[in-house]
């Protein structure tokens, strides 16, 4: 009769827990990727990969301005320009910036919406058409106290 006696050593623990962590980061990177908005929600999209990174990278890019469309927007990841603008009437992300890191996030703020984001456009609803004289269209804007321009 044979005894087996399984001895797991404090390196072997280790790897362990390391090979658990990883796949357990990955598996986290998967999930929110499959969670992140929709391109069809973003209309003239045009259809690309994204770009899959390891679990330990860690970029980083200023959000700085771009431009999209002949509109300034900011350059910011995509999932932070659909979940930072939630308030904001049509936002796009169709052009990258930061050597393709990051998306150009242009947000067009309609009528009743409120922002405090750098480089919002405010829209006039029917814009291109006829004016219509009798519309109240009230667009907050949150500015920090460094603020002292708008244009």
């Amino acid at each position: 009769m044979y005894k087996m006696i399984l001895q797991i050593n404090p390196t072997q623990e280790r790897i362990t827990m390391l090979v658990l962590v990883i796949m357990f980061c990955y598996i986290t990177q998967e999930v929110h990727s499959a969670t992140l908005p929709s391109d069809q929600y973003m209309p003239n999209t045009t259809q690309r990969d994204d770009k899959l990174l390891s679990p330990f990278t860690l970029i980083r890019f200023a959000n700085s301005e771009c431009n999209q469309d002949d509109y300034t927007g900011t350059c910011y990841t995509k999932w932070d320009c659909f979940t930072g603008f939630a308030g904001e009437k049509q936002v796009t992300a169709n052009d990258v910036c930061s050597g393709g890191f990051g998306r150009c996030c242009v947000a067009k703020l309609g009528c009743g919406a409120t922002s405090n984001k750098n480089n919002t456009w405010l829209m006039s609803p029917d814009f291109g058409e006829s004016f219509n004289y009798g519309l109240d269209c009230v667009q907050t804007i949150i500015i920090d106290s460094s603020i002292c321009q708008l244009r």
